[in-house]
C-alpha cells in the first residue's frame, strides 16, 4: 500500500514539475494578458459602441445580470460607463468596485454567468 502511495507522489511532483516548466514558456504576449487578468478581476472599462445592451440602474435596483464576455453599458441618473466583463473568475461583486466614482451606483450587486459556449474552457 505504501509503495502505491510513494508512485503517487512521485507521478504528481512530476506532472506538477512539467507543467510548471510549460508554464514558464508562455510567450510575453500571453504572460501580459495573463497578468493583465489578476490586474482587473472584475473585467475592463470598455468603449460605449462596443456595448452589447444598456442596463439602467435605478434606485430600486439591487442586483444586475451578466454574461461573462458581455460587454453592457449601464445608465445611471444622466450618466454612464461601459463595461466589458472579461472576468475569469469574480462570478459575484459589488457595481461600486467598477463603476467610476462620480456614478453613485448604492450597493448594486454583479452577478456573472458562463456563457454557454466559454472560450476560456475553464470551470
Amino acid at each position: 500500500m505504501n509503495q502505491i502511495k510513494l508512485a503517487t507522489i512521485i507521478v504528481l511532483g512530476a506532472l506538477s514539475a512539467t507543467v510548471g516548466t510549460t508554464a514558464m514558456a508562455v510567450d510575453k504576449e500571453t504572460q501580459a494578458l495573463l497578468s493583465s487578468r489578476v490586474k482587473e478581476p472584475f473585467g475592463t472599462t470598455a468603449p460605449e459602441a462596443a456595448a452589447q445592451r444598456t442596463i439602467t440602474i435605478t434606485p430600486t435596483t439591487k442586483y444586475v445580470n451578466v454574461e461573462r464576455w458581455e460587454v453592457v453599458r449601464f445608465l445611471v441618473d444622466g450618466k454612464s460607463f461601459t463595461w466589458n466583463f472579461y472576468t475569469l473568475g469574480t462570478p459575484i461583486f459589488e457595481m461600486a468596485a467598477i463603476a467610476p466614482k462620480d456614478i453613485n451606483v448604492g450597493k448594486v450587486v454583479v452577478y456573472v454567468q458562463k456563457p454557454y459556449f466559454d472560450p476560456t474552457l475553464d470551470s
